[in-house]
């Protein structure tokens, strides 16, 4: 289910929409988003609101995005998978929009998203291949 959501959501941040609601709308008979099938709105928001990512108090946080480790390490694996990299290929700067309260977060006026993470990406011919995070107080 939580491999659902979260291909749900990148679903979202590929085809952005106004409200999250909105992907669950139909017109007439027929829903406008095939997101339908797979999970409920409810349920969606459900997992939204309840999920929170920890590590074990006993290991010493080295990194701010330690607790996203596990799951950018097997996206960057299936990334990586998927397509071979090119010769060709651009590093460029990706800020996650992050409204919460957080030292690590970077402001760049002027951007689509001016607040959040700052992580710089590995891409090739329009895909994502690898990406890192970074962060004005502790670096890479």
């Amino acid at each position: 289910e939580l491999k659902i959501w979260l291909g749900l959501v990148i679903y979202m941040s590929v085809f952005k929409i106004h409200r999250t609601s909105d992907y669950w709308s139909r017109m007439g008979d027929q829903p406008v988003n095939c997101i339908m099938r797979f999970m409920g709105l409810t349920r969606f928001e459900q997992i939204k609101r309840y999920l929170h990512c920890s590590p074990p108090s006993d290991l010493p946080q080295t990194r701010f995005y330690e607790k996203m480790e596990p799951v950018s390490t097997m996206l960057q694996q299936r990334f990586q998978q998927v397509v071979a990299v090119e010769t060709e290929v651009s590093i460029d700067e990706c800020i996650v929009r992050f409204q919460g309260r957080s030292r690590h977060t970077v402001m760049i006026r002027g951007k689509p998203v001016p607040v959040g993470y700052y992580v710089l990406a590995l891409c090739a011919a329009g895909y994502l291949y690898g990406f890192i995070f970074s962060s004005p107080v502790t670096g890479f």
